[in-house]
């Protein structure tokens, strides 16, 4: 059941980012996970604290690095920024909350920058503040850390 609380929270978050003021996305985001990760894993408040500005430090270099290359190549753009964020956010949750083994790390970098090509789909259909972007991310990278944090196997390569 606190799986489909979570969902429904990264909806709603995700719904709130597309219209945050600049760069409050990351917080938002971090907010909501942060406390779903408090209620699964003993975790000190601090590393909690830390982990959710982590999230909103991903996302503004997810955002610039988006920018950046938007000019040359939109759909680079979102690629690469769905990439950068998800992977600092991956990482800063083998340090601060569970550690991740490769194989995880990837699969959360990996739905990050297949995730934020909901983004281009936003711009494409013209859906205004990328409210779909935002919604898909959110729920794919949150659900796929939720998941990942409750596995008590590894992931191997075959």
């Amino acid at each position: 059941m606190k799986k489909l609380y979570l969902a429904i929270a990264l909806i709603l978050s995700g719904v709130l980012s597309s219209y945050a003021p600049y760069l409050l996305a990351g917080l938002i985001f971090g907010v909501v996970l942060g406390i779903y990760i408090k209620s699964i894993e003993k975790i000190d408040l601090t590393k909690i604290v830390f982990w959710i500005l982590m999230s909103w430090f991903a996302y503004g270099v997810a955002f610039y690095t988006t920018f950046f290359l938007y000019t040359t190549n939109p759909f680079i753009g979102f690629i690469v920024g769905g990439l950068v964020g998800s992977a600092i956010l991956a990482f800063s949750t083998t340090k601060e909350i569970k550690k991740l083994d490769m194989m995880q790390i990837l699969i959360i970098i990996i739905v990050g920058g297949i995730s934020s090509l909901a983004f281009i789909l936003s711009l494409l259909l013209k859906i205004p503040y990328y409210i779909l972007g935002f919604v898909i991310w959110q729920l794919a990278v949150g659900m796929t850390l939720a998941t990942l944090l409750n596995l008590q196997i590894k992931i191997t390569m075959p």
